[in-house]
C-alpha cells in the first residue's frame, strides 16, 4: 500500500535538474503543489463534492455513483505520485486532508438523506474524529502523525461500507429488495470490521503522538515541499 511517505523532501530534492522528469521539475517549480497525485486527488474530491449534492437534491443514484468514482482518486493519487517520482510531505498532506475533509463533508448528508445508518455515521465520525484529534496534538509537540497502514485501510474500508449502502441504495431505487438488503448486510459487516481495525490504528496513533519526540518525526517546516 503506498502511504505517501518521502521525509522531508519530495523525491525530486536530491535529483539534479537535469536528471528530473518533466512532472519533477514542474513540481521542483511549484514547491510541490502542481503534481499528478494532487491533480488526481482534486479531480476525485470535485466529483465527491459534486455527487454529494445530488444525494442532496434528492438524486441519489447519480450522486452515489459520482462519489464512488471520487474516491477511487484515493487510490489513483498515490499511484500517479509513485508512477512519476514526485511524491512528499505536501502530496501526503493533501491526501490526508482530502481524505478527512471528503468523509467529514459526506456524514451529515448520506446520514440525513438515508444512505448511511446513523450507527454507522457515528462510528466513522469518532474514528476521524480521534485521529484528527491526535494528529493535532502531535503537531503541536512537534511531530508529523503520518498515516499507517491499518489507518488507510480503516479509511478505505469506511468508504467500503459508504460504498455497500450506497450500492443498496441503488439496488433499492431499482426494485431490487433482495440485493439492497444483502449490499446493506455487507455494509454492516464492513462497518464492524472498520470499527476494529480504526481502533487499531487510533492506539498506534496515541502511542506516536503521546511517544517521545526524535530528530525523524519532527514536522518538516513550511518552506519544505515535495
Amino acid at each position: 500500500m503506498n502511504l505517501h511517505r518521502t521525509g522531508a523532501e519530495g523525491q525530486w530534492a536530491s535529483i539534479p535538474q537535469e536528471d528530473q522528469n518533466t512532472f519533477q521539475k514542474i513540481a521542483s517549480k511549484t514547491a510541490g503543489i502542481i503534481t499528478p497525485g494532487n491533480t488526481v486527488s482534486a479531480i476525485g474530491a470535485t466529483l465527491v463534492t459534486s455527487g454529494l449534492i445530488d444525494v442532496k437534491r434528492g438524486d441519489s443514484t447519480k450522486g452515489i455513483l459520482k462519489i464512488g468514482f471520487g474516491r477511487l482518486a484515493d487510490i489513483g493519487d498515490g499511484m500517479a505520485a509513485e508512477a512519476t517520482g514526485t511524491k512528499s510531505p505536501i502530496g501526503e498532506a493533501v491526501d490526508v486532508v482530502v481524505d478527512k475533509s471528503e468523509t467529514i463533508a459526506a456524514l451529515p448528508i448520506l446520514v440525513k438523506s438515508g444512505v448511511l445508518p446513523k450507527n454507522a455515521g457515528a462510528t466513522i465520525l469518532g474514528l476521524n474524529s480521534a485521529s484528527t484529534i491526535l494528529g493535532t496534538l502531535a503537531k503541536k509537540r512537534g511531530k508529523t502523525l503520518h498515516p499507517s497502514k491499518e489507518g488507510k485501510v480503516a479509511m478505505a474500508g469506511q468508504w467500503g461500507a459508504i460504498g455497500f449502502y450506497g450500492l443498496s441504495e441503488i439496488a433499492e431505487n431499482s426494485d431490487a429488495p433482495k440485493l439492497s438488503r444483502g449490499l446493506e448486510i455487507a455494509g454492516h459487516i464492513s462497518i464492524v470490521a472498520t470499527a476494529a481495525l480504526g481502533a487499531k490504528a487510533i492506539i498506534g496513533y496515541t502511542q506516536e503522538a503521546l511517544g517521545p519526540v526524535d530528530d525523524e518525526q519532527v514536522a518538516p517546516s513550511r518552506n519544505s515541499s515535495r
